[in-house]
């Protein structure tokens, strides 16, 4: 992983469950750190040769676009969004 702040537990635990190829979901109050450390997870995954998907909900539209915009500039490759109550 990238050098950043210590992960929280529930995050580091999580890590752990990616390299190991496992299914994982992670619920966690307000300001614990999912969004910021989602890049890191998915390059965990992409580390251990493992072919990871991750969907992540959130409550507000403009974090959604938000969300996007940070997963594409720091991941360098698109990633698909969908905001909204219907399709």
């Amino acid at each position: 992983m990238r050098a950043v702040l210590p992960l929280r537990r529930g995050i580091s635990e999580l890590a752990g469950e990616v390299r190991r190829g496992s299914n994982a979901v992670l619920v966690a109050p307000t300001g614990y750190g999912k969004s910021k450390s989602l890049p890191l997870l998915l390059e965990e995954a992409e580390k251990a040769g493992i072919a990871a998907r991750a969907v992540h909900v959130l409550p507000l539209r403009a974090l959604v676009r938000q969300q996007y915009e940070y997963l594409r500039g720091i991941l360098g490759r698109d990633a698909g969004y969908l905001a909204g109550s219907k399709p």
